[in-house]
């Protein structure tokens, strides 16, 4: 029974995790480029996507405290198809972003975090 309650606490901490990352990376700087650019086609599919990965994490959150473990499988299942098409579509748009900065000569590098600032550094061609 110890067991089952550690489980839920650690599962109820990754979804929330997900949960807040679907919020922000997603939703809350998803929604102004795509207002910004409405015919872009990945900011529509990531703004679909935060509402995917908000629903699926809530449902999930309610699914393990209401302890039926056969749906949180389905949920594993959801969450794993959610990240295939979350990988495609940022696998896309990076290789549009490279072919663009490809073109400018720019070389994107990171620094501070992940999620830091970017600084756009100016190749020399040999």
């Amino acid at each position: 029974m110890r067991l089952i309650k550690i489980l839920q606490v650690y599962l109820t901490v990754f979804y929330g995790q997900l949960l807040s990352i679907g919020l922000f990376e997603n939703l809350l700087t998803g929604i102004p480029e795509l207002v910004e650019n409405s015919q872009s086609y990945f900011n529509i599919a990531r703004a679909c996507l935060g509402v995917l990965i908000l629903i699926q994490s809530i449902l999930s959150i309610i699914v393990i405290w209401s302890k039926k473990f056969n749906i949180v499988f389905i949920t594993g299942i959801l969450l794993t198809v959610i990240f295939v098409a979350y990988m495609i579509v940022n696998t896309i748009h990076l290789t549009q972003i490279f072919d663009q900065l490809k073109v400018l000569g720019l070389i994107v590098t990171f620094f501070y975090s992940s999620r830091g600032s970017y600084e756009l550094v100016q190749t020399e061609h040999v």
